[in-house]
């Protein structure tokens, strides 16, 4: 088959990918969704799948990552994301701006700007903001945990509603996750 001829087939029959769904918001591209992606993709600050209001899953299985996801987002001044292991994924998380802390087996350690945390899969961890918050961009290996994200978005209407720990705890078990105690 010719590339003129691929041009004017279904793109997701063309790559032989199956299903493709594109994303847009106006003349912005958001995300693709598909079973693999071949050529990559370009998101700019603000695109990707917003959840919880300001972050945003730039990176994941869903859109054509199927062994990694990335998200990004803020961290608000003094708040953490409490204690809590990953049984199925390693994390790494990257300081953008900001200050913080880690707290990794139960040793606290200060983040600042450029600081990385590596969070092997099955370690206890907490990752906080100081007091002028904290903007991170997470890295899990393999992707996965953003669908906890996603379905703890939806639990709780982007974080407007509360949730308690056994209902967190639900969906974070469906995707290999355990929670000490809630976001604080």
């Amino acid at each position: 088959m010719t590339r003129h001829m691929m041009r004017h087939l279904n793109p997701a029959i063309a790559l032989g990918i199956g299903a493709a769904v594109a994303v847009t918001c106006g003349a912005r591209f958001l995300y693709a969704q598909t079973a693999a992606s071949p050529t990559g993709y370009v998101l700019h600050a603000d695109e990707g799948e917003r959840i919880f209001g300001t972050s945003f899953i730039k990176v994941s299985p869903r859109s054509g990552a199927p062994n990694v996801a990335v998200v990004i987002g803020p961290t608000d001044p003094n708040r953490r994301s409490g204690v809590h292991v990953h049984d199925l994924a390693d994390q790494i998380v990257l300081v953008t701006h900001g200050s913080g802390f880690a707290v990794l087996d139960g040793k606290r350690t200060p983040l600042a700007t450029g600081d990385t945390v590596f969070i092997p899969r099955g370690v206890w961890h907490d990752i906080g903001a100081g007091t002028e918050g904290m903007q991170t961009a997470e890295i899990f290996v393999p992707g996965g945990v953003e669908a906890e994200m996603r379905e703890v978005d939806r639990a709780t209407d982007s974080g407007t509603r509360p949730i308690t720990l056994d209902q967190l705890n639900a969906i974070a078990g469906r995707h290999g996750t355990r929670h000490q105690e809630l976001e604080q």
